[in-house]
């Protein structure tokens, strides 16, 4: 059985943004804009990368990195 997520919508200057609670995370969000999957955060576990493309910005920063050392970086956009 399925469980509904919590939404919350703000209208922005490009219509409609969600923010979707994740249903098996109560720390995680989906961010949609016009429906259209965005962007996802997990603040219990920064390492749940759900986007592929993010999963690949990780993976680069991995290779700079030492293991299990935090890295303080901010990603401002793909597009």
């Amino acid at each position: 059985m399925s469980r509904r997520r919590a939404a919350r919508t703000f209208p922005i200057d490009a219509g409609i943004l969600t923010l979707r609670r994740d249903s098996d995370a109560a720390a995680a969000w989906l961010v949609e804009v016009h429906g259209t999957r965005q962007s996802f955060v997990d603040l219990e576990d920064p390492t749940r990368l759900v986007f592929g493309y993010i999963r690949r910005i990780g993976h680069v920063v991995d290779c700079f990195a030492p293991a299990c050392v935090p890295v303080n970086a901010v990603h401002l956009g793909g597009g």
